[in-house]
C-alpha cells in the first residue's frame, strides 16, 4: 500500500480522485471474501461496501475521521486491488457499450453536485447545511474546520455540500472550490463589508453564489445595500431570511440554481 503524510484537504488531483469523487464497493465480490489488507485500508473498504450506495471521498473521510488526502491514496490503492471502483468512468462505460450493442441505455450515472457555504460564523454556517441537507454535519480531518454533508437526491444525483469559516487567505480555498457548483455566502448583517474578500476568492476561482444574510432586528439593509458593501454584481441573488428557518438554505439554493438556469456563470 502507497503511504504519505496526511495533507489536510488535498486529494490526488494527478489521479483525479478528488473530494468530490464517487467511489464504491465493486459488486462482484463475495460478502464472504476477506482480503488481506492493512487496518486503515480495510476500514474504507469495510465502509465502502457498508453504506450499500456510491459515497463521495470527502464523506468517507469525515466518517473514518482520516485526511482527505489520506483517503484518496487508500482509495486509489483500494481501486488497484478491484476491491472499490471510481463510479462515473464504469457507469458511462456501461452505457456506452449497451448503446453500442443496440441495447437499452436506461442505467443512470451518478451525477454530484458540489456546493459550498462559507461565511464569518462556524454556527451559522453549520446551521445551514443541517438544514440544507437534513443531516447532522461531519468534520473532515484536518487544520482547517470544512464540515460535510450529503444528500442523495436521487438514484443518479447526490449533493454534497462542504462548510467552512475560513480566512480568504486560507490555502484550502483551493482545494473547495475546485470543481464547486456553487456556493453560499453567509453574511453578517452588521459588517456586510466582511464578506468581500470571501466573495473575491470565490470570483477568482469561477464559483457562481448567491448571498445568504440573516435577518438580525438590529440591522435590515436592502439587498442593494448588501450587494454595494460586499461589491456585488446586480444580478447575484441576495436572499435575507431568518436562519432559523429551513426554508432559507433551501431559499437560497434555489436563488443559486435560478441564477444559474438564466446564464450565469456556469
Amino acid at each position: 500500500m502507497t503511504v504519505i503524510a496526511p495533507a489536510p484537504l488535498t486529494v490526488r488531483p494527478g489521479t483525479r480522485v478528488l473530494m468530490d469523487t464517487l467511489v464504491q464497493a465493486t459488486a462482484s465480490i463475495p460478502v464472504s471474501y476477506q482480503p488481506d489488507l492493512p487496518e486503515l485500508a480495510a476500514a474504507a473498504w469495510r465502509l465502502c461496501r457498508g453504506v450499500g450506495h456510491p459515497v463521495t471521498i470527502a464523506e468517507l473521510a469525515a466518517r473514518l475521521e482520516f485526511s482527505p488526502a489520506l483517503t484518496g491514496v487508500l482509495v486509489c490503492d483500494l481501486a488497484q486491488l478491484d476491491l472499490v471502483r471510481i463510479v462515473r468512468f464504469p457507469a458511462l462505460a456501461a452505457r456506452l457499450r449497451s448503446w453500442a450493442c443496440d441495447g437499452p441505455t436506461e442505467t443512470p450515472v451518478p451525477q454530484l453536485a458540489k456546493l459550498l457555504i462559507v461565511g464569518d460564523n462556524a454556527e451559522d454556517v453549520r446551521q445551514c447545511l443541517m438544514h440544507l441537507t437534513g443531516a447532522d454535519p461531519l468534520c473532515l480531518d484536518g487544520s482547517a474546520r470544512v464540515d460535510v454533508t450529503v444528500a442523495r437526491v436521487a438514484e443518479d444525483l447526490h449533493l454534497l455540500a462542504l462548510g467552512a469559516a475560513l480566512d480568504a487567505e486560507d490555502p484550502s480555498w483551493t482545494d473547495l472550490c475546485r470543481d464547486a457548483f456553487g456556493a453560499l455566502v453567509v453574511t453578517d448583517p452588521l459588517e456586510p463589508d466582511r464578506a468581500a474578500r470571501r466573495v473575491a476568492a470565490l470570483n477568482a476561482f469561477g464559483v457562481p453564489l448567491a448571498v445568504l444574510v440573516p435577518a438580525h432586528d438590529s440591522a435590515e439593509p436592502t439587498p442593494g445595500q448588501i450587494r454595494m458593501a460586499v461589491g456585488l454584481s446586480d444580478d447575484v441573488p441576495v436572499v435575507i431570511a431568518d436562519l432559523d428557518s429551513p426554508a432559507a438554505s433551501t431559499g437560497g439554493l434555489m436563488d443559486l440554481c435560478t441564477y444559474l438556469e438564466n446564464g450565469g456563470h456556469r
